[in-house]
Parts: C-alpha cells; sequence; structure tokens
C-alpha cells in the first residue's frame, strides 16, 4: 500500500470542523428531512477502486487522512475512522482532535457494524450512498442493523459529502485515452468478447456488468490516465451474450484512433452518465443482468432491481 502526498487546494480550505458541521448539515436534510444518525464513507469509488481520481476521493476530503484503505463513519456528534495496522501512525498523525481513531483488527476495537449497532439510538437510521459500497456490503450491513432494531437509509440523491465539499469539490478527470497495442494485451477485443458471451450465456444471462475500472481496461484493450499513476479511466462496460458491447465512457476522452479501434472491436459507445439508466432499461426489457455483487456497487443491483420490477423502486437486498 502506499499513501498520497499530494494536497489539493480544494481539500486545504476548510477546517475539519467547517467539514464536518457541513456533513452534518447535509445528514440532518438527508431523505426529505427526516434525516440519519450516522453517514458511512468508505474509501473505495463507484467501481470499487483502491486508488481514485481526486474527484471521487471523499474520505479523504471529510478526515483529510491519506491512507489507501479505511472507512469514516460521522454521526450527530462524533467522527470515526477505521483503518488497519499499516496506517496507524499515519492517522494518527493526519486526523484532527474532531476524530477517533479505531485501529481495525486490534483487541477491543469492533467492527464498524457492531459499533453502529451498540451506539446509535434505539431505531438509529444509518446513511449511505449506494454508489461506494457493493451489494454485499450493503446486505450485511442491513441485516446486523435490523437485528439491533435500527434501519439503513439507502440515499439515492448523491452523496452527502460532495454537498459539504460544494463547488471545489474536483472535476471528474478529462484525460483521453490510448490503445493498448495486441502484442502486449495477447488477445483481441472480438475475441475477449466471444469467450465472455459462452459464460454469460452458460450462466444463463443476457447481460453482464463490468465495473471495475481495471476489468474494462482489459476488456477494451485501452488505457488511460484518470487516476495517478494506474492506467485506467473512469467507466462501465456491459457485455450481451450475442458478443457485443457497450463501453460507457465520456466521448470527449476518444480520439479518432480509439473510436476505430472500438467499432471495429464491435463495441459501441454511451456518455458514462448512460450506465445506470441502461441497466435499469435492459432489466426492464426482461434481460436477465449479471453481476459481481462483491465488486458492483448496490446502485447498480438497485437499477437492475428497479427496472425488472416495472420501475417500482424499493431498496430491499
Amino acid at each position: 500500500p502506499t499513501t498520497s502526498t499530494t494536497t489539493t487546494s480544494s481539500m486545504s480550505q476548510q477546517s475539519s470542523c467547517d467539514r464536518l458541521a457541513a456533513l452534518r448539515t447535509a445528514m440532518a436534510a438527508a431523505d426529505g428531512g427526516r434525516g440519519v444518525h450516522a453517514y458511512i464513507v468508505p474509501t473505495e469509488d463507484p467501481h470499487m477502486s483502491e486508488y481514485s481520481p481526486d474527484c471521487f476521493k471523499r474520505r479523504e476530503f471529510i478526515s483529510r487522512f491519506t491512507g489507501t484503505a479505511g472507512t469514516a463513519v460521522v454521526t450527530t456528534e462524533q467522527a470515526l475512522l477505521w483503518t488497519d495496522g499499516r496506517y496507524f501512525l499515519q492517522a494518527t498523525q493526519e486526523l484532527s482532535k474532531q476524530w477517533t481513531l479505531m485501529r481495525a483488527g486490534t483487541p477491543g476495537c469492533p467492527d464498524l457494524e457492531d459499533w453502529l449497532a451498540s451506539n446509535l439510538p434505539a431505531g438509529g437510521r444509518v446513511g449511505i450512498d449506494p454508489l461506494v459500497h457493493t451489494v454485499d456490503s450493503v446486505r450485511r450491513l442491513q441485516r446486523k442493523l435490523q437485528d439491533a432494531g435500527m434501519e439503513l437509509v439507502v440515499l439515492g440523491g448523491g452523496n452527502l459529502v460532495d454537498e459539504a465539499w460544494g463547488a471545489a469539490r474536483p472535476a471528474a478527470p478529462p484525460t483521453p485515452l490510448r490503445v493498448h497495442p495486441l502484442e502486449w494485451a495477447g488477445a483481441g477485443v472480438a475475441s475477449k468478447l466471444s469467450g465472455l458471451a459462452g459464460s454469460i450465456k452458460a450462466a444463463k444471462a443476457d447481460l453482464l456488468v463490468v465495473a471495475m475500472l481495471d476489468e474494462v481496461a482489459w476488456l477494451t484493450n485501452l488505457r488511460g490516465a484518470d487516476v495517478a499513476h494506474n492506467p485506467v479511466f473512469l467507466s462501465y462496460a456491459a457485455v450481451s451474450a450475442e458478443g457485443g458491447a457497450t463501453l460507457y465512457v465520456d466521448a470527449h476522452k476518444l480520439s479518432g484512433d480509439v473510436s476505430a479501434h472500438l467499432k471495429e472491436s464491435g463495441v459501441a459507445v454511451r456518455p458514462y452518465a448512460s450506465f445506470l439508466p441502461d441497466v435499469r432499461a435492459a432489466a426492464g426489457a426482461g434481460q436477465a443482468v449479471w453481476l459481481d455483487p462483491s465488486k458492483v456497487s448496490y446502485a447498480v443491483y438497485q437499477a437492475a432491481k428497479e427496472g425488472a420490477e416495472g420501475g417500482a423502486g424499493g431498496d430491499g437486498a
């Protein structure tokens, strides 16, 4: 693991008190004014990345802890950070006095879910952004809270840290893509899609969701620079049982060479923001959507579930 040594101006303009106060204001107004008693801010971004572009470094923004592993919990009165032994020293140096370091894996330190179940008031409400939690993690947390008489509130209207961050939050990176040569890729995109199509059919599915950035880069034989020191780019892919695929990426990142490469490979291009609506539409059209619950965000699962139920919605897992 490595740590970030870059401090952007947008992360240094507010004090820790100011950031926590702004987040708590957003927490009080969440869910139509019903509010939440706690809000969970993981390291992960919508692609479950360990390393993220600056616009997704929400846990770093709210806590100022720059390690690459850790989860923050902000309640109406407390702010806590869980991280492992690799980062204890770093966390003690970076966290302000408003924060409590939870030394994960050490005697006497409860798991995050257990702490919430034991420390929130009766009927406590815990808020999450479904884009940055996997399906599996949401289900585990949901069971733990329900057993304690508490409620998990899936907030689909945007990340509350973004409200606290405001206009200072960095924009999504605009870096262009490049084609990864076949001599280094080892296999062409069409060959990869053909192999996946067989697996999709064997699973009795119609559409495979690919959400992790390294997997999208491998599948499409493309590379980017949206994350420092990592050749990946913000994107999703959806692979059809019929062998075609769609890449969800912002069009301004595509050069003529990249566009030609994708067309030749049988890969269509759609805007990044169209991914969730398209998953919902595919499920609504009767397609079986295949996703990995340990890697894909709960928001993707929600979109597929809502589509399959005819847009009825619902947050159940």
